[in-house]
Parts: structure tokens; C-alpha cells; sequence
């Protein structure tokens, strides 16, 4: 089997894995006669195969709506272990030979020729990924801020949100603007 239909078949059970409403786009919902108070809610992003917090208004949006970042995962299936794509959705680095792949037993990202690469592991193979990317949303999903203190977690799961405007840190926390996502992290 040639690797482009090896990574075809891939995408395609990871496609096929999510329910249909985790596709949906994110609606903040509506204000507008409506009882329920506006609350922190997560939406699945496919792009990304990531779960994000919105602020949602209270009444209607999409199905695409969940009550904790952890329940988004879970309904929305993402297992990053068995998700082949590097962070973010970018493109593999290539090296001399026209090759993206890399060693799946490397230590500490190395086996790719080119220095803005760094080998990425999944769960049947590994790619050479953007260093850059790699580390910076490596950094963004620590469960530590650049300052050393905590960074906030619902159920385990650190919250991300592609903006502060999406995201209200709980008391004693305050939002950060990272490499490529928005965090709370603690005063």
C-alpha cells in the first residue's frame, strides 16, 4: 500500500470516528427570550481536532456544545495518539529526498534532516513536524503557565480558547495570550 493511500485511509477512519454534530459550526446560541443564564461552554474545532472554550449566550447554537472540555472529547472521539496530523493542521517538513517520515522509536524529536523539524510520534508512525508549531502548542497545552504557577483545568484537561474574549477564567486566575491559543492561569 503506497503512503498516500496509507494516510488517506487514516484520515478517513478519524473523519469517520466523530458523530455528525461534532462538524457542527460553533453558535454562541442567542440572549434573546432566554431564561438560562450565559455560561463557559466547549465546542469541538474538526480543523483542529481540538476542544475549545465559547461563551455561550444561553439558548440555541448547535449541537456542537458541551459542558466540560472533557465531555467534548469524549463525544467527539479525539484520541491525539491515533490522530495523524501535526499540531495545529500544518504541513509536514520534507527533507532532500522528498521524505516527511521519520524514526517512530526517536528520542526527544530527533531523526529529521531538517533543523526547523522535529519528529513527532503517533501511535503507527511519525512525522517531521514545523518545530516552531510543535513546540509552541506543546507549550500552550502545559498544564503549567510561563510563570511557573497553574495553569486552569477543568476534569484534567487544560482549558484553551483561541482568544481571551472566548474564555472567563474563574476567580484568582487571569487570561494569557499564548504561542497560538489563550489560557487562564493562576494570579
Amino acid at each position: 500500500m503506497s503512503m498516500k493511500l496509507f494516510l488517506s485511509a487514516v484520515f478517513l477512519s478519524v473523519v469517520l470516528a466523530h458523530p455528525p454534530k461534532c462538524f457542527l459550526p460553533l453558535s454562541a446560541g442567542t440572549n434573546k427570550n432566554c431564561e438560562n443564564a450565559p455560561s463557559q461552554r466547549y465546542h469541538y474545532d474538526p480543523k483542529l481536532n481540538q476542544c475549545h472554550a465559547f461563551q455561550y449566550k444561553g439558548c440555541g447554537g448547535t449541537l456542537n456544545n458541551y459542558e466540560t472540555p472533557k465531555v467534548c472529547e469524549e463525544e467527539c472521539h479525539i484520541d491525539p495518539s491515533t490522530y495523524i496530523q501535526c499540531p495545529l493542521g500544518t504541513r509536514t517538513v520534507f527533507d532532500s529526498k522528498n521524505n516527511n517520515i521519520c524514526p517512530i522509536d526517536s528520542k526527544d524529536g530527533e531523526g529529521c534532516e531538517s533543523p526547523d523539524a522535529i519528529c513527532t510520534n503517533f501511535t503507527t508512525m511519525a512525522l517531521c513536524c514545523n518545530r516552531t508549531v510543535t513546540i509552541g502548542y506543546e507549550e500552550d497545552k502545559s498544564s503549567t503557565c510561563p510563570s511557573g504557577k497553574t495553569r486552569w483545568q477543568v476534569d484534567g484537561v487544560v482549558v484553551l480558547a483561541k482568544s481571551c474574549g472566548a474564555v472567563v477564567c474563574p476567580s484568582g486566575y487571569s487570561c494569557k495570550d499564548g504561542n497560538f491559543f489563550s489560557y487562564c492561569c493562576e494570579n
